[in-house]
């Protein structure tokens, strides 16, 4: 599939230059309004609304809030993104299940992300591991569903899928170097790239080649979510991975844009981004992924847009049709 990603930037006015093969930050930005929201108070977004509240204040998990204070569209209490919660303490351990009524997990790490420890709140529950091409059985009560987002093999083809001739040519010659006697040259070609594109570059992947992932992520919540019963995702920071499952939720659920940026935003004080396998013995540079810039979820809306036409159309290709989305927003909405 042969994408423009210059006409996918067009689409709105104030995302970053792009060049051929990957995407530069623009060294001036516009500035977002977006103000940090804390639990028991409400504040202004970029929309001027009033927000819910959002975050809840646990003691060892981070980055965890309720998704209901995105938009007024979700109702509050039914499904929460976080950080991973392996360092919960005993008191969030009693605040997700006996206040939140939390009863189901998504974690979206890879197997290396996970902690020697599970901590209390992950041993609560028993695991199941999705895996392509095999029935996914999703348990509505106390399961932790195991979706790994991110896979070194696909991430890497995705890229090569994007060199030029030219550098295609010589991924073939270092791939064979790294058969034969001494990867060096092939890690140094995929980190480059990886660097290039940054959180830009990582999402547009995910997108292109996680969809069974998100297709299973938004099963589990339709399925497991009710009145009295949440669902919390989360990968290891809670932005990138568990940005891109929310933002499919938010639109589903009838957000808006600006509200769906808002959401992403909300998780910039999380500085570091863990790309699981990929990143084994890698040399990335992660200053390209700190944070949660406006520009990279805009971008991302616009990519899938330009790419498949709308979100409702990608959503469509990887399975998850009309019927699906009038049940997840049955689930979260009424």
């Amino acid at each position: 599939r042969s994408v423009s990603l210059a006409r996918a930037m067009s689409t709105l006015a104030a995302l970053p230059p792009v060049w051929a093969g990957g995407i530069r930050q623009s060294d001036t930005r516009k500035r977002h309004t977006s103000t940090r929201v804390v639990r028991g108070t409400v504040a202004s977004s970029s929309t001027g609304k009033r927000a819910r509240e959002v975050f809840v204040h646990l003691e060892g998990v981070k980055n965890f809030r309720d998704l209901a204070g995105a938009t007024r569209c979700v109702k509050p209490g039914r499904l929460f993104r976080t950080a991973t919660p392996g360092d919960a303490t005993p008191g969030d351990a009693v605040l997700f299940s006996k206040q939140l009524h939390v009863t189901s997990l998504i974690d979206l790490r890879s197997d290396d992300e996970f902690e020697p420890e599970l901590g209390l709140v992950q041993s609560a529950f028993g695991m199941r591991s999705f895996t392509r091409d095999v029935t996914f059985d999703i348990k509505t009560a106390n399961t932790r569903h195991h979706i790994p987002m991110l896979d070194y093999t696909r991430y890497y083809k995705a890229i090569l899928s994007r060199m030029t001739l030219v550098e295609k040519f010589k991924a073939a010659v270092f791939n064979a170097q790294a058969v034969l006697f001494d990867p060096t040259n092939q890690r140094a070609q995929f980190v480059a790239k990886v660097n290039e594109g940054g959180l830009f570059l990582l999402n547009e992947i995910m997108v292109d080649t996680s969809g069974p992932e998100i297709l299973a992520a938004l099963d589990v919540i339709s399925t497991t979510v009710t009145e009295t019963t949440a669902c919390a995702f989360y990968c290891k920071q809670g932005k990138d991975r568990t940005g891109l499952v929310a933002l499919f939720v938010l639109h589903v659920c009838g957000a808006s844009e600006t509200e769906i940026v808002d959401d992403y935003h909300l998780s910039d004080a999380m500085r570091k981004t863990a790309l699981g396998a990929v990143s084994n013995e890698l040399k990335i540079d992660y200053t390209k992924f700190a944070g949660a810039p406006c520009e990279v979820v805009q971008y991302t809306l616009a990519y899938v847009k330009h790419t498949y036409g709308s979100l409702d159309e990608y959503l469509d290709q990887i399975g998850f049709d009309d019927t699906k989305r009038r049940a997840l927003r049955k689930t979260l909405c009424e």
